[in-house]
């Protein structure tokens, strides 16, 4: 049997988990007007690019590298939603 059939494994959905809580407090501190928007989006981004960096540091291709920064894009998506709500009520 392949391993494309396989469950994640604890570590993969303690990170899951993570992301999700970071997400969602981001959010939430985005509505309480604690943290601007646009920092939060900026603060996503710049994520994004440290983990780019760092993934190509260790050797990943480029593949690898956006298949590992997808949580991240997922959630400077997400608030880019909250900054252009009208674009998604199509």
């Amino acid at each position: 049997m392949t391993g494309t059939n396989t469950l994640p494994s604890p570590d993969a959905n303690l990170g899951q988990s993570a992301l999700l809580l970071v997400e969602s407090l981001i959010h939430a501190l985005v509505e309480r007007a604690v943290l601007p928007l646009d920092e939060a989006i900026e603060i996503a981004l710049t994520a994004c690019d440290v983990l780019h960096g760092a993934n190509l540091e260790i050797g990943l291709d480029e593949a690898e590298c956006a298949r590992s920064a997808a949580p991240l894009k997922a959630i400077h998506a997400s608030l880019q939603v909250d900054k252009n709500p009208a674009r998604t009520q199509a």
